[in-house]
């Protein structure tokens, strides 16, 4: 692996974690993993995702540097891109390839924040299974469509 191909900083974000709105509702949040450390959930920032784009949930004075903090160095590639139809509007979905060194306890029910953009994660591949780097095939798909 060339490590000097490693230029984007993304975050890994874990499920798994709840809050109550104001409506009293139970919403389903998002935490930051820390694949190279030890994780915390009561030091973890948490966030939702409203309309396909995170929203930090600002609790215990976090806010948007802390959860860059989190940030892992990778490589992303888009790979592909289709269109398709759903509920009469027409979707775009972009297929990703992210590597980054290796580490333990990444799953494919995580989500990736990258630029701003929220990636699902489709498989984790350990290259060669020789525990160096993670292949991380991703989808980002547009949740706004276009209207016919």
């Amino acid at each position: 692996m060339k490590f000097g191909d490693m230029r984007d900083k993304i975050v890994l974000l874990a499920p798994g974690y709840t809050y109550t709105n104001n409506l009293n509702e139970t919403v389903p949040a998002w935490a930051p993993f820390r694949p190279y450390g030890k994780n915390d959930p009561q030091e973890l920032p948490k966030l939702t995702v409203t309309e396909g784009v995170p929203t930090p949930i600002y609790l215990v004075g976090a806010d948007e540097k802390s959860v860059l903090k989190y940030a892992v160095w990778a490589q992303v590639i888009p790979l592909s891109g289709r269109e398709y139809e759903e509920s009469q509007k027409l979707r775009a979905e972009t297929t990703y390839s992210i590597k980054i060194r290796y580490a333990e306890g990444i799953r494919s029910d995580f989500k990736i924040l990258f630029k701003g953009r929220l990636f699902d994660i489709v498989s984790v591949l350990n290259l060669n299974s020789r525990n160096r780097e993670i292949k991380l095939v991703c989808s980002e798909v547009d949740t706004y469509g276009k209207e016919d």
